[in-house]
């Protein structure tokens, strides 16, 4: 079950970490240069265990600046993916953007995305935190390529996009959002395994941050009026079962009748989907139609009853 949205905001203080490397310019916020240190790109999700990593690590044989550079050549069979990860947790403050280069070697047949990925506060089931608008490249003929983006502009844009089938009552004043890391989106070629070669060099995310402790106290005031919302929502439904539980129960014993047998043994389904509501914090988008087809069946049931009993 997922976590009610009030406590995901107190958990997320607790179990929040990121990297952030050092830089002369205090308006970067992050920095990587692959220059010395451990491998710190990840395998992040794959269809499948249909591909193979020929190579993934730090390298010197190319370098935009400095001598060294993050190298991935990997193999991936038709109709899988994979993408990788940088993680990078910043909470955004007035601005932030990232920069990175990235060069794309033969003999690479699919495209390459870099691509900031999102968290949201509070989450929900379904979110998908990327944003593919970056530009995707292709084979670069040996020359580094600049990948820039306005991590903010992106955010908003994505969660723009998404909240409609994330929850019910919510709109994006009510929300928090991070940046969770960079993903190297590697797209597949129309036909075909996928091979890539890429290397990437020099990354920078330049703006503002805000501490996490200060950021998510900004989001709990947001949050309070879709709280607001969504609990009103729930109490009307309460209220809206309970009454029609007592109609039900002022018609008496009708075993026989097939149809109030039926909408009786519905009821409890209908209770549980309002406290699963009521548990997690938030409404499905999708609840709020499915509640009303309840109700509506459990009132033309009541209806036809008291007609056919002459009540």
């Amino acid at each position: 079950m997922k976590k009610n949205p009030g406590t995901f905001l107190a958990v997320l203080v607790m179990t929040s970490g990121w990297l952030v490397m050092a830089s002369n310019n205090p308006r970067v916020v992050f920095y990587q240069d692959f220059e010395r240190g451990h491998d710190p790109v990840q395998l992040w999700r794959t269809s499948s265990s249909q591909y193979r990593v020929d190579f993934k690590g730090l390298t010197r044989e190319k370098s935009f600046s400095g001598k060294g550079s993050f190298k991935l050549q990997v193999t991936v069979k038709e109709g899988s993916y994979t993408y990788w990860w940088l993680p990078v947790k910043i909470f955004p403050g007035a601005s932030l953007r990232y920069s990175a280069k990235l060069l794309v070697a033969e003999p690479t047949n699919g495209r390459v995305r870099l691509v900031p990925g999102y968290g949201i506060i509070p989450d929900f089931p379904a979110w998908d935190g990327l944003n593919n608008l970056a530009p995707a490249f292709g084979p670069t003929g040996g020359q580094w390529k600049l990948v820039e983006g306005d991590i903010l502009a992106m955010g908003r844009e994505l969660l723009r996009s998404k909240l409609p089938v994330l929850a019910w009552g919510v709109t994006e004043e009510n929300m928090g959002w991070y940046l969770n890391g960079l993903c190297l989106y590697l797209e597949m070629p129309e036909k075909g395994d996928g091979r890539f070669v890429l290397y990437l060099d020099e990354i920078k995310i330049e703006g503002e941050s805000v501490p996490v402790e200060k950021y998510l106290a900004e989001v709990e005031k947001k949050w309070e009026p879709a709280r607001a919302r969504i609990k009103e929502q729930i109490n009307a439904w309460e209220k809206r079962l309970s009454d029609l539980e007592k109609v039900l129960a002022g018609l008496g014993d009708l075993k026989g009748d097939e149809a109030v047998q039926d909408i009786r043994e519905k009821l409890p389904h209908v209770r549980r989907r309002i406290i699963t509501a009521e548990s997690c914090g938030f409404i499905p988008p999708a609840q709020v139609g499915e509640m009303e087809g309840y109700f509506r069946e459990i009132q033309q049931v009541i209806a036809r009853t008291k007609k056919a009993r002459g009540l």
